[in-house]
């Protein structure tokens, strides 16, 4: 394909690689999440989606965890369990400073991130972003409060707000064939109006 990243079964694009496993089922289960807070690897992300990093060394970047004990208050989110169980969160909160850490962005990193990191770093990017927009019930306008370990906002009456979590691509499917000779398809809506409608 010219002109753009090919994509087979072999390589994922990098920000849909992952290494988490998202454990919804640990959610609702409050001694278990105040046990995995103890002994959890947190990430602090602003209000603005930067973390810290810092060089991995062979242009690769690493992720600046930090312990429970030492989190800032803020918004606690479960992020989920890698493959030896050690729990992750993030907290949403102005960046302390840390030695040899840098502030950054999903965007500058995270093609070099590993792929643990990177689903960290973008599931709680997404979930902070989801709360930050997201302060007030859409049917009655009442203030949301953050449960199910901060993937369900609820107001008042009970009514229940879910992240959108559905994946989306933009693709392109054509022939193989490079230059104008190729071929690709089109779609297009029937209700769509104008030429050729």
């Amino acid at each position: 394909m010219t002109g753009g990243l090919a994509v087979g079964p072999e390589s994922a694009p990098p920000l849909a690689r992952t290494g988490l496993d998202r454990a919804a089922e640990r959610r609702t289960d409050p001694a278990w999440l105040e046990q995995a807070w103890a002994r959890a690897h947190v990430l602090v992300v602003s209000p603005a989606g930067r973390t810290l990093c810092r060089s991995a060394g062979d242009d690769s970047e690493e992720l600046v965890f930090i312990a429970s004990s030492e989190a800032p208050e803020g918004l606690r989110l479960f992020l989920g369990v890698d493959s030896d169980d050690t729990p992750y969160f993030a907290v949403v909160a102005e960046l302390p400073t840390l030695p040899a850490a840098r502030p950054v962005t999903l965007r500058e990193v995270g093609a070099a991130l590993s792929d643990r990191d990177t689903s960290v770093f973008t599931t709680a990017v997404a979930l902070a972003n989801w709360h930050a927009q997201h302060r007030f019930s859409p049917a009655t306008g009442a203030p949301l409060q953050a449960a199910d370990a901060g993937w369900l906002l609820v107001d008042p009456s009970g009514a229940q707000v879910f992240p959108r979590v559905d994946p989306a691509v933009i693709v392109l499917v054509h022939d193989g064939v490079s230059g104008p000779e190729g071929r690709c398809l089109l779609g297009r809506n029937a209700a769509w109006r104008g030429q050729g409608g």
